[in-house]
C-alpha cells in the first residue's frame, strides 16, 4: 500500500495509514498539510503534539506558520483539528510574530465560521491575546471585537465579552478606559441574552481589577449591585464573585472608598448568613441556582475576607464570617468543601494578621478527614502555606497532627502533595523555635511511617528521598539512625536507578547531621560494606553517587578523612564502568583531595589499567594534577566555615563500659578527632574489602590516621575488632508493610534494629568472611538492620 493510502476497518470507517517518512519528518508532514487529502491533513494534525514534543523548534518555525497560512481554506473537520492542535501552544512562549499570525488567522476563521469551529477558534483567539504585541491588539483585535459586540448572533457577543476580559493582560487600566472598554463591557452586561451577561460579568472581574478605582465606584460597582437581582441565577452568582475579586484588587484604598463600608461589607455579611443557613440543609434537595450561589460564594469567600478583613472590627461581624467557614466545611456539598480547602491559606493569613486564629480551631482536622478526595488533595497542596501562617499560633499542635494525617492518607496523591513541600514545612516549623529538633519530634508520626511512603511509585520514592535530604539539618540524630538512613538504604536497594541516586545523595546529607560520631561511623561502615564493596556493580556506582554528594555536603577535610580511602579502592574494581565513574568523581573532587597521599598512587594505577578508555581518561586526570587547584577566596571562606561548623556539631561520646555504665558525658570533637573519633570508617571498611574474594590480593591505597581523643574508642581498640569490622555481608533494611486501618491511618512498624546497633552477622555459611570466633559470633564493628 502506498504511503498515506486509506484502508477500511470492520465498521466501514476509513483509516489513514501514514508512512514513517511523514510521521518522522516535520517538513514531510508540513507538505501533507499544504497539498494532501483532507483525511491525511487531519491525521497529521492529530500527531501535532508528538511533533511539538520531539521537534519543538522545527514545528514552531515550519509547521505552525503553514497552519496559519492554509487553515482558512480547509473544510470544517480540518479546521477543528487545526484548532485542537494549536491548543497545545497555550503554555508555550511563542515568538511575537508567530503569536500575531495565530491571532490573525483566528480572526479570519471566526469571521467566516459558525458552530463548533467558531467556538474553538474563538477560544484560540482569547488565549493567544496576551502573547501578541500591543500594536496588533490596537490595530486588529479591538476593531474586530467591537464588530462582534454589536453582532446579531449571541455567540459573537459572547466571544466579544470573552476577549475583552483577555485584553486586561495586554493593556493598562488607563488604556482600557481610553479605548472605551468600560462602556463596551457594561453594555454587554445589560444584553438580552443571559449567557452574554454572564460572560460579560466574568470578564468584568479581570477588567475591573485594572480599571481605576474612581471608575469602579462611579460605574462598575453600581452596575454589579443591580445584577445581583438578575433573573438568571448564573448571572447573580458571577456578580458575587466579580464583586469579591474587584474589591480585593482595590483593597489598598478601602478606607477612602465608601462602597466598601456602605455596600461591600453589608453584602458580605448578608451572603455569609445565607450560606450558613443553606449549609445546614441537605444540598441534594435545593435547586440548581441556589446551589450555584452557595458554590460561587464559597469560592469568593477568601477574596471578600482579604478585602474586608481589617474592616470587620466588631466581634459580631468577625464571628459571623468565621462561623460561615465552620458551617461550609461540614455541609454535604463536596465542591463547597473543596473551595474551603482551596481558600484556607488566604483565610489563615487574614486570621494571623488580625490575631484571631482561634475561630479556625477544628477546621484543619475536619478537612484532613473529609470524605471527598479532591478536598483532601487541595488541602494537601496548600498545607505548607497554612503552616507558614499558623505555625506560631495556638493551633500548632492541630496543624502538626493534620500534616501527619495527610501523609498517612489512603490516597497516594494526597501524600505526594504534602511530600512535595515537606522540607519547607519542617523548615517553617523550626523557625523562631528554641528547640531546633522540636518540630521534627512533633512530626514523629511522619518518620515512623516512612516505610508507608516508600511503598509508592518510583517517582514518589524519589521525591521522598529528595525531601529527606533537603530536611536533614532539621532532623535529630536518633531519627536519622532509626528511620531516615534505613529507609534510604532500602529504597536504594529495591527501586530504580533514579531513586537509588536520589537516595544516595540524601544519605550523604543525612550522615552530615548525625551528631554522634560513633553512631555516624557505624552507618558509614554499613555504607562501605554494602555499597562500596557490593557484589553487583550498580551498588558501587551508587556509592560513588553518594560520595559525590558527600563531597558537596562535608568539608574537604572531613570528606578526605571519612571517604577518600574507600573511594580510592575502587581503582581495583573489576568493572570498567565503575573505574570510569571513579575517574569522573576524582576529577570533581580534585580540589578537596589534591593533597591526599592516596590520590597519586590511585591515578598511577588507573593509568596502567587494562581498559583503553580508562587509561585515556586517567591521563587527562594526571595532566590536571600538574596544576594544583586554587580555591577562590569565597570558596576558602566557605570551607573554613564548614570546618568550624563540623567541629561545633559533631560530638564524641565515651563508650559504655562492659557493665553497662555510660561514659562521663559528651565532649565536642577536636579538630583532629572530627570524623576519626574511633577507627576511621574508611580504615574499618578496608578490612572488609580485604576479606572479599576478588580483592583479597589487591593493594590498598594509603589511609590517614589521626589520634583519638581521650575517652573515645582508640585505634588499638578498633584494631582488636579487625575481624568484626570486616564482614561485608550486612543485611539491607527489612520492614513489614503498613497495614491500613478503616480510619485511613496506617499502623506502621518502625524500622527494627538501628544502623548503630550491635551486630548480628549472618552465619559463616552465608558469607565469605571467617567463621565466628569464641566470642559467640558478635562483631561490634558491623551494623545490622533486622
Amino acid at each position: 500500500m502506498d504511503p498515506g493510502q486509506l484502508a477500511g476497518d470492520d465498521d466501514g470507517q476509513e483509516i489513514v495509514l501514514l508512512s514513517d517518512d511523514i510521521l518522522t519528518s516535520v517538513p514531510n508532514a508540513t507538505q501533507v498539510l499544504e497539498d494532501g487529502p483532507d483525511l491525511h491533513r487531519i491525521a497529521v494534525l492529530y500527531q501535532f503534539p508528538q511533533f511539538l514534543e520531539h521537534c519543538p523548534g522545527e514545528t514552531l518555525n515550519t509547521m505552525v506558520p503553514r497552519i496559519c497560512k492554509f487553515a482558512p481554506s480547509w473544510p470544517e473537520n480540518a479546521l477543528f483539528a487545526g484548532a485542537e492542535a494549536l491548543f497545545f501552544l497555550v503554555d508555550v512562549k511563542l515568538p511575537l510574530e508567530l503569536a500575531n499570525d495565530i491571532v490573525s488567522v483566528a480572526l479570519v476563521v471566526v469571521k467566516q465560521s459558525t458552530g463548533r469551529v467558531f467556538d474553538v477558534w474563538g477560544e484560540i483567539l482569547a488565549i493567544m491575546v496576551p502573547q501578541v504585541s500591543k500594536q496588533h491588539v490596537l490595530d486588529q483585535i479591538i476593531p474586530a471585537i467591537r464588530a462582534c459586540a454589536s453582532a446579531e448572533h449571541a455567540e459573537s457577543r459572547m466571544l466579544a465579552a470573552r476577549v475583552m476580559g483577555a485584553l486586561a493582560e495586554s493593556l493598562t487600566g488607563d488604556e482600557l478606559v481610553s479605548h472605551g472598554h468600560v462602556e463596551a463591557i457594561l453594555r454587554l452586561c445589560q444584553d438580552s441574552e443571559s449567557s452574554v451577561r454572564a460572560m460579560a460579568v466574568q470578564s468584568l472581574a479581570d477588567l475591573g481589577s485594572k480599571f481605576p478605582v474612581t471608575v469602579m465606584e462611579a460605574q462598575v460597582w453600581p452596575q454589579l449591585q443591580k445584577m445581583l437581582s438578575d433573573s438568571s441565577g448564573r448571572v447573580q452568582a458571577m456578580s458575587i464573585k466579580t464583586f469579591a475579586i474587584t474589591a480585593e484588587a482595590h483593597k489598598g484604598e478601602r478606607n477612602e472608598i465608601k462602597t466598601y463600608s456602605d455596600t461591600l461589607i453589608p453584602l458580605f455579611i448578608q451572603e455569609c448568613k445565607k450560606a450558613t443557613e443553606l449549609a445546614l440543609k441537605d444540598l441534594r434537595t435545593v435547586d440548581d441556582d441556589t446551589f450555584l450561589m452557595l458554590e460561587m460564594f464559597a469560592e469568593a469567600f477568601a477574596h471578600f475576607l482579604v478585602a474586608l478583613g481589617p474592616m470587620l472590627i466588631d466581634t459580631e461581624r468577625w464571628l459571623t464570617a468565621m462561623n460561615t467557614v465552620r458551617r461550609l466545611i461540614t455541609c454535604n456539598g463536596p465542591t463547597v468543601r473543596h473551595w474551603c480547602a482551596f481558600n484556607l491559606p488566604a483565610v489563615s493569613l487574614v486570621c494571623l494578621e488580625l490575631r484571631k486564629p482561634d475561630r479556625l480551631k477544628g477546621v484543619l482536622p475536619a478537612l484532613a478527614s473529609d470524605s471527598d478526595i479532591d478536598t483532601r488533595v487541595t488541602l494537601a497542596g496548600g498545607i505548607h502555606e497554612v503552616t507558614r501562617n499558623l505555625r506560631t499560633t495556638q493551633l500548632r499542635p492541630e496543624l502538626c497532627q493534620t500534616i501527619i494525617t495527610l501523609l498517612a492518607d489512603q490516597i497516594p496523591l494526597v501524600r505526594a502533595k504534602v511530600l512535595e513541600n515537606f522540607a519547607l514545612i519542617l523548615e517553617l516549623l523550626v523557625e523562631n523555635e528554641t528547640e531546633k529538633y522540636g518540630a521534627a519530634r512533633e512530626l514523629a508520626g511522619v518518620f515512623q511511617q516512612l516505610n508507608l511512603l516508600a511503598q509508592e511509585s518510583w517517582r514518589a520514592q524519589m521525591l521522598l528521598a529528595e525531601q529527606l535530604g533537603a530536611s536533614a539539618q532539621n532532623v535529630p540524630t536518633d531519627f536519622h539512625v532509626e528511620f531516615v538512613a534505613p529507609i534510604l538504604f532500602q529504597m536504594a536497594r529495591e527501586s530504580t536507578y533514579l531513586v537509588r541516586k536520589a537516595s544516595m545523595v540524601a544519605m550523604a546529607k543525612s550522615l552530615r547531621y548525625v551528631s554522634d560520631v560513633r553512631r555516624r561511623d557505624h552507618i558509614v561502615k554499613h555504607f562501605f560494606s554494602e555499597w562500596a564493596n557490593g557484589k553487583v556493580y550498580w551498588t558501587r556506582l551508587a556509592f560513588l553517587d553518594g560520595c559525590n554528594s558527600a563531597y558537596e555536603t562535608f568539608s574537604h577535610t572531613l570528606f578526605a578523612e571519612i571517604f577518600a580511602a574507600q573511594v580510592f579502592r575502587l581503582a581495583d574494581d573489576p568493572v570498567p564502568n565503575v573505574r570510569l565513574g571513579l575517574i569522573t568523581s576524582l576529577t570533581n573532587m580534585l580540589p578537596g583531595i589534591f593533597s591526599h597521599p592516596g590520590l597519586k598512587p590511585t591515578i598511577d594505577k588507573l593509568c596502567n589499567d587494562s581498559d583503553i578508555q580508562v587509561r585515556e581518561e586517567s591521563e587527562k586526570l594526571r595532566n590536571a594534577l600538574r596544576t594544583p587547584p586554587v580555591l577562590s577566596a569565597e570558596e576558602t571562606a566557605k570551607q573554613e566555615k564548614m570546618v568550624a561548623d563540623e567541629k561545633a556539631f559533631f560530638l564524641v561520646k565515651k563508650k559504655k563500659t562492659k557493665a553497662g555504665a555510660s561514659g562521663a558525658g559528651v565532649t565536642p570533637s577536636s579538630a583532629a578527632s572530627v570524623g576519626v573519633s574511633q577507627q576511621p570508617a574508611a580504615q574499618a571498611a578496608a578490612g572488609s574489602a580485604a576479606q572479599s574474594g576478588a580483592a583479597a590480593n589487591k593493594p590498598t591505597s594509603p589511609t590517614v590516621t589521626s589520634p583519638s581523643p581521650k575517652g573515645a574508642r582508640t585505634s588499638n581498640a578498633a584494631s582488636q575488632d579487625g575481624k568484626k569490622a570486616g564482614n561485608p555481608n550486612i543485611r539491607p533494611p527489612q520492614f513489614q508493610p503498613a497495614t491500613k486501618q478503616p480510619s485511613g491511618q496506617a499502623t506502621v512498624r518502625p524500622p527494627q534494629g538501628r544502623l548503630d546497633a550491635e551486630p548480628n552477622p549472618r552465619p559463616a555459611s552465608q558469607t565469605n568472611s571467617k567463621p565466628p570466633d569464641d566470642s559467640g559470633g558478635k562483631k561490634p564493628g558491623c551494623c545490622v538492620i533486622s
